[in-house]
């Protein structure tokens, strides 16, 4: 494809591809010391043997009383001593369930702060993919692993709709294109997100695609990302002649997904693509790409 209206960043440094979050664990640990009853004996005076043997019967009655009555403030010790163990052993066998279902409440944390102005990576939703993050309207989308991810300032100019978070891959891979394949966002500056797709699809024909005429637009159908934003796709497709002698590609391919972001502009995510080429963006990888729009968090 031709680059006309392409300003590159005044660095031109290269961002680096993705970005890792970390969760941690809490854990909880409980523990519980039981109390045992010790019960004291009675001690009976010598002095007073003599006396109780005078009184056998009496005595001996009162003494079997006495020790019925020991034995059964044991027994009740005893029968206290097992319920409270009873009871510890139920609150440490019930406790552990509990703090491994607190554990499973516990959200995750977030990946990180607020994305600056300058960010162009985030966690991607792909797998095989990177996140590309374009602060300027809030959105993020992924790329296949291997494309370049340019500096925020990067603009790709579209007529009159300007790109911003470009992603790129293939840059003059064949004489006359400036890339196999690249993606940018824009404020369509539309209310419909059906008509917005059309436009900027075929305004991206034109100025990218010298000689094509804009191609021809595909019906709008709607289309729901992986984060549940709903909008409109379109594909327009065409033929056309490298500026120059070499390059085997003459179709391309303009994959266009509208949407209305949270401040309530429709934005369109345009995915422009050499076809018939080797190592071209297919069908399904750009279906991939437009199907991973999300807001930033």
């Amino acid at each position: 494809m031709a680059v006309p209206g392409r300003v590159a960043s005044e660095s031109g440094a290269e961002a680096s591809p993705g970005a890792n979050g970390q969760y941690g664990a809490a854990g909880w640990q409980v523990s519980y010391a039981l109390a045992g009853v010790r019960q004291s004996g009675e001690h009976v005076d010598a002095d007073r043997a003599s006396e109780s043997e005078k009184v056998a019967p009496q005595s001996d009655s009162r003494m079997r009383w006495l020790r019925g009555k020991r034995v059964g403030v044991l027994v009740v010790a005893g029968v206290a001593l097992l319920v409270a163990v009873a009871a510890g052993v139920t609150v440490l066998n019930r406790l552990p369930h509990q703090a491994t279902a607190a554990q499973r409440s516990v959200p995750p944390s977030r990946t990180g702060a607020t994305l600056g102005p300058d960010a162009t990576t985030t966690d991607a939703m792909v797998q095989g993919y990177q996140g590309v993050a374009v602060p300027a309207f809030g959105i993020g989308y992924d790329v296949p692993t291997g494309w370049i991810i340019e500096p925020a300032s990067t603009t790709w100019t579209i007529g009159g709709f300007t790109g911003h978070g470009q992603a790129d891959e293939g840059a003059h891979y064949c004489p006359g294109s400036g890339f196999r394949a690249v993606a940018t966002l824009t404020d369509s500056g539309q209310g419909d997100p059906a008509q917005a797709a059309t436009a900027v699809g075929t305004t991206a024909a034109q100025t990218s695609y010298g000689g094509s005429g804009g191609g021809a637009a595909a019906p709008a159908v709607e289309l729901t990302t992986r984060s549940g934003i709903t909008g409109q796709y379109v594909e327009t497709s065409g033929a056309w002649t490298p500026s120059r002698s070499g390059c085997s590609t003459t179709t391309f391919s303009v994959y266009t997904f509208a949407f209305r972001a949270p401040s309530g502009s429709v934005l369109v995510l345009a995915v422009l693509a050499d076809r018939g080429t080797a190592g071209e963006l297919t069908p399904a990888q750009a279906r991939e790409i437009l199907t991973s729009v999300r807001e930033l968090r």
